[in-house]
């Protein structure tokens, strides 16, 4: 999912380009109702904790798809949202569990994130 007008025509071509599958694709917004998105038992997230107003949303969005017992990888690149994130995620009963990713040498690959794992 994403909510930027641009994502699903970016998703298509990353796809052509690594000659994949088609990768199912809905525009959501997080404060938005989605019923037909349904519920998973994992969800992945990447930079999602961009801005500190929309993590209550995210953390709503996730406990609404999430199943009752799921998990929730995030990869925050460290903006400084984490905290608020994580007080949200726990009231809707998740735990969290930070770890470092694993680290690939690339040319100008100057990462200093972490990945956060929910569970409930």
């Amino acid at each position: 999912t994403d909510y930027n007008p641009s994502a699903e025509r970016f998703l298509a071509e990353n796809v052509q380009l690594n000659s994949g599958r088609e990768i199912p694709f809905v525009r959501a917004g997080w404060a938005e109702e989605t019923p037909g998105l349904g519920e998973f038992d994992l969800i992945i997230g990447s930079d999602v904790l961009y801005e500190r107003g929309l993590v209550a949303d995210l953390a709503g969005f996730l406990d609404r798809h999430g199943k009752a017992a799921c998990t929730v990888v995030i990869v925050d690149p460290g903006r400084g949202n984490s905290g608020p994130f994580n007080r949200h995620m726990a009231e809707h009963g998740f735990q969290a569990t930070t770890f470092d990713p694993p680290r690939v040498e690339l040319p100008d690959a100057d990462w200093g994130g972490r990945c956060v794992e929910y569970h409930r």
